[in-house]
């Protein structure tokens, strides 16, 4: 059985990030002096679903918004995930002493972010538009 084209972008995104937050919120729980080889384990899982989560925002954010509008909402999409990606080490060397300053913030941020996700249109299967005015009168249809 094949699962290709069943998934829309909504639901992949939103999965995803929790996927992350809430394995990134066990890396907090699991004791990593007894149980390290499954904290690193579930470290991975977070990682890697963080990782798709921003491909598919990329992915997501290309196709939400109109060709004349498209390469600035892009960029936008762009400078935050850099910022968030030049901000991370300082919260992570915060956080060496205490695991909820860096694992617990970046979970719950990637879940709560990822939770607003459910107010955005679907774009599976729509044409992309060239102008702001065809995205406004284009007949939105919520698949999730």
């Amino acid at each position: 059985m094949t699962y290709y084209g069943k998934l829309n972008r909504k639901c992949s995104l939103l999965g995803f990030a929790m996927l992350s937050g809430i394995f990134s919120i066990g890396c907090v729980i699991i004791d990593g002096g007894r149980f390290e080889g499954l904290q690193i384990g579930v470290e991975l899982i977070s990682y890697f679903s963080a990782c798709t989560t921003f491909s598919i925002l990329l992915i997501y954010t290309l196709e939400l918004f109109p060709t004349c509008v498209r390469n600035s909402a892009v960029a936008m999409v762009r400078r935050a995930m850099v910022l968030g990606g030049a901000l991370s080490p300082m919260l992570i060397g915060v956080g060496r002493n205490n695991e909820w300053l860096s694992f617990g913030v970046f979970g719950l941020s990637i879940a709560t972010c990822g939770c607003f996700v459910v107010f955005l249109p679907e774009t599976k299967g729509r044409t992309l538009s060239d102008t702001m005015d065809e995205e406004e009168n284009k007949d939105i249809t919520f698949v999730c």
